[in-house]
């Protein structure tokens, strides 16, 4: 259970739209959850396996607009005072530079595409890796893209092209939580 959720929203410049528009947001959290299992003898030897998350997150937000250009830059910072393998840990979030004029949508970065939930799956899961390193509560991670868009009314469309694969976290170095594969026979190369 997250125990604490802070958000902070600043913008400055006017409501026109011919003025540089700088907006200042984020997230601040901490977040404490035991695990379900006991980890007394799960780890291989010279290593500790963690029994719980005591994990703070700092996340801001900065996004700048001037007439059709756009650019949006969110970074997060999460250390967790309990696994030493998951303190200190800086990412990016999403980082993107576009334009945007008379419907249309160019943009460039480290893009997380949003396209919806569905009962099957959807388009995007074959694009965005996933953080899962919080197995209950996975993130998407960005990934490198180009993204190009339209949309008039009740029409939209949309094309992103990646040009190399991310694949999804899943820490096997040092001891996870989640991860039982150490009892395995491990392969030698």
């Amino acid at each position: 259970a997250s125990t604490g959720f802070l958000a902070l929203v600043l913008w400055a410049g006017s409501a026109s739209a011919a003025e540089p528009t700088l907006r200042f947001g984020g997230f601040a959290s901490f977040d404490y959850y035991q695990y379900l299992q006991t980890v007394e003898g799960a780890a291989p030897a010279g290593k500790e396996a963690a029994s719980s998350v005591t994990m703070i997150r700092i996340a801001p937000t900065i996004r700048a607009k001037y007439r059709w250009i756009r650019a949006k830059a969110e970074l997060e910072y999460r250390h967790d005072f309990v696994d030493p393998g998951r303190s200190g840990r800086l990412f990016v979030r999403e980082a993107l530079f576009g334009f945007r004029k008379s419907g249309f949508r160019l943009e460039a970065g480290a893009l997380l595409p949003r396209w919806g939930k569905m009962d099957v799956a959807s388009p995007t899961d074959n694009l965005v890796a996933w953080d899962l390193e919080e197995l209950f509560f996975p993130e998407p991670l960005p990934v490198p893209a180009v993204r190009l868009g339209y949309a008039r009314d009740v029409f939209s469309a949309e094309i992103v092209f990646a040009p190399a694969f991310r694949g999804s976290r899943f820490r096997r170095d040092d001891p996870s939580r989640w991860n039982t594969t150490w009892t395995l026979p491990q392969t030698q190369t």
